[in-house]
């Protein structure tokens, strides 16, 4: 064949190439639940003729591209919803846009439940994630009128709750401020209540949530322990409904109302989600519970939080949103807490027709202000403000996804706390970040790949923060996986929280390198943002007798930490340049690590469920001076839970949950000393005046507390109207055999205060 024959071939090919591409169009869109308009994860998107198809993301969108012309059934199918078939017409180099809706249909929770679970363990890497819903939260014991997600955060392995009171968590060795907890976008600063068993979260309003423990994404950062990412739903676009639930520890609404409703022939609408959660029981606890000491129970908390939801007439969606969270915390006169954290954003989500991306922008604030008072001393006081603006693109493809995101996030942040010889001393800040990452996940035979990477630029501190992210999940067979993940993570945020004590009612947040010691060791430290990095082995398995089973190796190197310095004497000036820096800035340098090992148990089949966590843990710090184990460092945990439901239609239901827990370590106390005081202007002793007394302590967190143990149990019985109506009677009982938990002791006064004696409880719920 000549050269001019080869030219003219090949030109040949490359018209016919480019003509069957032409001739190939694609589909995409939104799956919504028809019955509220909610979005429909998971749900199956296929050509009937082809078999070509895809699983639908998080938001109900779909993609299916290289499709062939012509006339086609669409095949639409999930979980507890009945099938669709749906006719359409593929044309050439056209996009096919549609908002598909799904009818529920009639399937027993736990089934659906069940096979969600085994759904999302085929085709997701869940080493060290745990996926909730509002059905698999309900599956703890109900305390104030209904499950509420700090009781079942509670029980999974790897975190750990300091008790009924004071509302903190710690995950796998980090430090609360260490965690990451978002709503919808949101930064939730203080996520937990003083009470410690209920959350600023209304479970009825939560559409899923995303805990990871370690060995999270590139999409996530700012933090260097953990992640809480919630996601509402939206109110319900097709008819009125709600809840009122009522204890004898708090109350709560839940109202969802259809502004434009969405019809089976317009998707079009707005709705409007609102919820109300208050507690009361600091007003009548003594009444109902007269063996309780005269502090009774000292919490109060009221929560509120409001949502409207617009969507178009392809699935396109914009989000406005606020929140209101205020809690009080006070035992007597000697020690006061006071919070509230306000929140609001705005989110919109698209994809154009012409593309196969789907944008998401958003846009939010949130603003946090604490106070704590403490016999003695002046108050401390904290405030933290930010502003993130987001832009995020994603690809579902039938291999790949892709996550790119951008985001520019400023913040302020205002610590005012007593120093040396009681001069109260205050520092505002202000600083910008600048971050974009890109994760892809791939799906190669038998292998999940989920590589990424993030870059953070802090300003204030001219350093730019690489950190690469990887997952991957290996499948032995249908039913057992090899996971791993590692990553590398970095903070700006400080807390001014002491590990002397266990009681850590306030939490002071800080930005800034300016009172942070700028040697470690002789080292010096050109910045001062947090470093850590992760690891993680683990194995899954899921039989098909539907028993869940995981176990975990995981290590955290804190490579870089600022705490709070424990150790200042000094006031930082010029008069005092030859002394170290450890004895004379308010925040000091630190390292650490943690290791441990997990191991989960989950078991769920016809009308019994039951859940084991276990976990061996050992959290490590090193600062200038000595090494030490925070006061967190509990070393075994185990929880149990247990369900089961019986009766007529399954209306009565009992719940248990027991959780045993090794000692936190605690700073013991050698003696007391009296501290005279100086005249004033002068260096003299005021001999006419006695002066304080302070405590000589021991070495940091030397000592044990006695080990923990507690049994809660509950009774619903439900009665079910309708279809939409429904009441529930719950009957509970905290610490069944009133097993005496020790809290702390005073130190001046030798008082022993516990945790929460038996609590019996009673709430009914109506629903509409």
């Amino acid at each position: 064949m000549s050269s001019y024959n080869k030219i003219i071939a090949v030109l040949f090919l490359l018209i016919i190439g480019q003509t069957i591409r032409a001739q190939t169009g694609q589909l995409k869109g939104f799956v919504v639940d028809a019955s509220n308009g909610q979005a429909v994860p998971a749900a199956t998107v296929l050509i009937k003729e082809t078999g070509k198809g895809i699983a639908c993301d998080e938001n109900g969108y779909f993609l299916l591209t290289r499709l062939h012309a012509g006339e086609v059934i669409i095949r639409v199918s999930s979980i507890g919803f009945e099938n669709r078939e749906i006719p359409a017409t593929i044309s050439n180099d056209q996009t096919y846009q549609m908002l598909i809706q799904l009818k529920p249909e009639i399937i027993e929770l736990g089934e659906a439940t069940i096979s969600a679970v085994r759904q999302h363990w085929e085709s997701s890497n869940t080493v060290s994630a745990h996926r909730l819903t509002s059905s698999t939260i309900e599956r703890i014991p109900s305390i104030s009128g209904k499950p509420d997600l700090a009781d079942y955060l509670q029980v999974i392995p790897g975190i750990i709750f300091t008790g009924d009171q004071g509302g903190q968590f710690y995950v796998r060795g980090g430090a609360p401020v260490h965690n990451l907890v978002k709503l919808d976008g949101l930064t939730i600063i203080n996520p937990f209540h003083s009470i410690g068993f209920v959350s600023v979260f209304d479970t009825e309003t939560i559409a899923r949530a995303n805990v990871y423990t370690a060995g999270f994404g590139a999409e996530y950062g700012g933090r260097l322990s953990s992640v809480i990412d919630l996601k509402t739903r939206p109110g319900n676009r097709r008819q009125t409904a709600g809840s009122f639930n009522l204890s004898n520890f708090a109350y709560g609404l839940t109202l969802d109302v259809p502004i434009v409703k969405m019809t089976s022939e317009s998707p079009r609408s707005v709705s409007v989600l609102f919820s109300n959660k208050g507690s009361f029981i600091d007003k009548i606890a003594n009444r109902i519970y007269p063996y309780l000491d005269e502090k009774g129970i000292p919490f109060r908390y009221n929560d509120i939080y409001a949502k409207v939801s617009f969507m178009g007439i392809y699935g396109d969606q914009l989000d406005i949103q606020g929140i209101h969270l205020d809690d009080r915390a006070w035992f007597g006169e000697s020690m006061q807490s006071t919070w509230v954290n306000n929140a609001g954003g705005v989110r919109f989500l698209t994809s154009p027709n012409s593309s196969q991306w789907l944008y998401e922008a958003s846009s939010n604030i949130s603003d946090y202000n604490g106070e704590f008072i403490e016999d003695g001393e002046r108050p401390r006081t904290t405030r933290y403000n930010s502003l993130e603006n987001n832009m995020r693109v994603f690809r579902r493809g039938e291999r790949a996804e892709w996550d790119i995101g951008l985001s520019l996030n400023t913040y302020n942040t205002i610590h005012s706390f007593q120093g040396v010889e009681g001069i109260t001393l205050e520092h505002e800040y202000f600083t910008t970040e600048l971050l974009s990452y890109i994760a892809n996940k791939t799906k190669l035979g038998k292998w999940l790949l989920e590589p990424g990477l993030r870059l953070i630029y802090y300003a204030d501190q001219t350093f730019f923060s690489p950190e690469p992210r990887l997952k991957i999940k290996y499948n032995l067979s249908s039913v057992i996986s090899f996971n791993l993940a590692t990553g590398w993570y970095s903070q700006n945020l400080l807390s001014a929280s002491s590990d002397r004590d266990i009681t850590a009612l306030f939490q002071g947040y800080y930005m800034g390198p300016e009172l942070v010691q700028d040697y470690f060791k002789g080292i010096p430290y050109r910045n001062k943002i947090q470093q850590a990095w992760h690891g993680v082995l683990g194995l899954s398995l899921l039989t098909q007798n539907d028993i869940k089973f995981t176990c975990e190796a995981y290590i955290k190197d804190f490579s870089k930490l600022v705490s709070y310095n424990r150790n200042k004497i000094f006031r930082q000036s010029y008069l005092t340049a030859s002394i170290p820096e450890y004895l004379k800035s308010p925040f000091l340098l630190e390292k650490g690590y943690s290791l441990g090992f997990d191991i989960l148990m989950d078991y769920a089949k016809d009308d019994f469920s039951l859940w084991m966590g276990y976990s061996l843990a050992y959290a490590f710090r090193e600062d200038e001076k000595m090494s030490y184990v925070p006061h967190y460092d509990r070393r075994h945990n185990l929880n149990i839970l247990s369900g089961y439901q019986f009766g007529k239609d399954n209306s009565w239901k009992i719940k248990a949950r027991w959780n045993l827990g090794s000692g936190f370590p605690f700073t013991q106390t050698n003696g007391f000393y009296e501290d005279f005081t100086i005249l004033q202007a002068s260096f003299l002793m005021d001999v006419s005046n006695n002066g304080s007394i302070n405590a000589w302590y021991g070495e940091l967190n030397l000592g044990r507390l006695p080990w923990y143990h507690r049994l809660d149990i509950s009774l619903e019985k439900k009665w079910e109207f309708s279809h939409h109506q429904k009441l529930t009677a719950t009957l509970g009982v905290i610490n069944t055999y009133n097993r005496q938990n020790m809290y702390y002791i005073d130190r001046f006064t030798a008082e022993r205060v516990d945790q929460f004696p038996i609590l019996p409880n009673f709430s009914v719920r109506y629903s509409f």
